[in-house]
């Protein structure tokens, strides 16, 4: 293993970061049967709010554009007001990817306006109802996500949407677009669910499916952008993979940073470590830029999460593209 400061380490390693999502918490008082965290939310643990801090230090001086916070449930980490406040005294742009529950309500009572006026909040909407909603995410959680809705619309808080699209939800997708509409979000991201944590494999949306879905999203009038995951393209095309291109870098509660948040699952496949005293290369055989070194059949990781849907890709002359890979429909 090799230990170098971080500084030395970002500049040689990851000369092309722009972004940084940072998993600051597994902590969460939901269970959506989609979460691709699964049991490590059951840990219940945090990422020391110093080492959290280092990585911002580290984000400005190598002049990083966005840090994205995410968790488990983000608003829920120990440190958060303090953490966003940091984020936001560095210039550093931030985004914060939330389930929009009674936790959020808390945290935008206690910011400061000027916080408020930096920050850009990404909500989880799973269903344009309550009974679709709360199925994917639990009693109450619709009632309680359009209410933080509405408090961000009273307080000008900057807000899109993620909707993660499995069996449970593919018929409301459109639904769930003119819903978002309504509310006047700055955009809609549209993922593809796969079997990873709670998920089931039962509830993947065949290929098929998926895309007559895309098909259908660029024909629509959506009244507002969309960033839809293209997760399947032709044998021959070449697939951009998040890995190797290191634009982006994930960091979880831990300091286990990766290029892919496909890995996150699995043992040993992060590309370092991020401690508060240096960064830890990961030099073994299984880290995520080993795996990814050979792209033309398809994503890597989705050999290691589900064969079937590399084969079944590959039955249709098609593959299974970087999850990072969206197509953007501006109608």
């Amino acid at each position: 293993m090799n230990t170098t400061s971080l500084t030395t380490i970002t500049t040689e390693s990851f000369n092309n970061i722009n972004s940084i999502d940072l998993y600051i918490n597994y902590v969460c008082g939901l269970r959506c049967n989609h979460c691709f965290i699964g049991d490590q939310l059951n840990s219940n643990i945090e990422m020391p709010f110093e080492l959290a801090k280092s990585i911002v230090d580290n984000a400005k001086l190598k002049g990083i554009e966005s840090i994205t916070l995410l968790g488990g449930e983000p608003t829920l980490f120990s440190n958060i007001i303090d953490l966003i406040n940091y984020i936001v005294e560095n210039k550093i742009e931030l985004r914060i990817v939330t389930n929009g529950q009674k936790g959020f309500q808390k945290l935008i009572s206690k910011l400061s306006s000027e916080s408020l006026r930096k920050l850009h909040i990404c909500f989880s909407i799973d269903g344009s109802n309550k009974v679709i909603h709360d199925n994917i995410r639990g009693k109450d959680t619709f009632l309680n996500l359009t209410n933080s809705i509405l408090l961000s619309i009273s307080k000008n808080i900057s807000f899109s949407g993620i909707t993660s699209i499995s069996q449970d939800n593919y018929d409301d997708v459109l639904q769930i677009i003119n819903l978002c509409s309504n509310y006047k979000m700055k955009y809609l991201n549209i993922h593809y669910v796969t079997d990873r944590g709670f998920a089931k494999r039962n509830k993947i949306v065949n290929i098929d499916n998926w895309l007559k879905l895309s098909d259908s999203l660029k024909s629509i009038n959506a009244n507002i952008p969309l960033r839809f995951e293209k997760t399947y393209i032709s044998k021959n095309e070449v697939i951009n993979c998040e890995v190797n291109r290191k634009k982006n870098i994930i960091i979880d509660p831990k300091g286990n940073v990766y290029g892919c948040t496909m890995f996150m699952n699995f043992k040993n496949t992060q590309s370092a470590i991020w401690t508060e005293n240096g960064l830890v290369m990961n030099n073994n055989l299984t880290n995520e830029n080993n795996v990814c070194t050979e792209t033309s059949n398809g994503c890597p990781a989705m050999t290691l999460v589900n064969e079937e849907i590399v084969s079944n890709a590959k039955f249709n002359n098609l593959k299974f593209d970087c999850i990072f890979n969206k197509t953007s429909i501006v109608n």
